[in-house]
């Protein structure tokens, strides 16, 4: 029942994000493109379009699981819309804490540069002060101590749904488990 009205829940804010799309939306082949082939960050980042409109400044930060996740997850202090009939998971942080979440994001070491996979794939693109950078996530151990660093910043915030949409996202990167009917971190 709960995951019937989370579905509901993502088709309504989908529906609703369209709705306040301007632009024709590009094709669901390439929402693919885009997350599963080498795309050079800045156009990531470029292509994304805000409830206000395009904009160059904004400090914005996108992950994409390279493998059987479908939807990116976009975090931005304004509401990201959907470029292509793909889709995405996405949630608004007031400024400062984006800021002090992509502080934390920037600071992350040691960083990978290659897309070499082991067991999962994260890239993490973003812009933060006008700077834009990317980095990988890989391994599964490495990749959940990665995700509890985020759930440990995102906690504090309180932002309504924002949990909810980053455990989405993360249910597909086999990085949450279940044991005796709850669901944990696997390392």
């Amino acid at each position: 029942m709960t995951s019937k009205l989370f579905l509901f829940q993502i088709c309504l804010f989908l529906s609703c994000s369209c709705i306040a799309q301007t632009n024709q939306l590009k094709s669901w082949r390439h929402g693919l493109d885009m997350k599963l082939h080498d795309i050079p960050k800045e156009e990531l980042i470029e292509e994304m379009r805000f409830e206000h409109g395009k904009d160059d400044t904004i400090n914005v930060i996108r992950f994409d699981h390279i493998g059987n996740g479908i939807y990116p997850l976009l975090i931005s202090s304004s509401l990201p819309v959907p470029t292509d009939s793909l889709g995405f998971l996405a949630f608004k942080l007031q400024r400062d804490s984006l800021y002090d979440f992509l502080d934390m994001i920037d600071n992350v070491n040691p960083k990978v540069y290659s897309r070499k996979t082991d067991e999962v794939l994260i890239r993490v693109t973003y812009r933060f002060e006008g700077r834009v950078a990317q980095y990988y996530v890989t391994n599964t151990r490495i990749t959940t101590h990665f995700f509890k660093m985020i759930e440990r910043k995102l906690i504090p915030y309180k932002e309504p749904g924002a949990l909810e949409r980053f455990y989405s996202f993360v249910g597909r990167t086999g990085t949450r488990i279940r044991v005796h009917g709850k669901t944990t971190w696997k390392y």
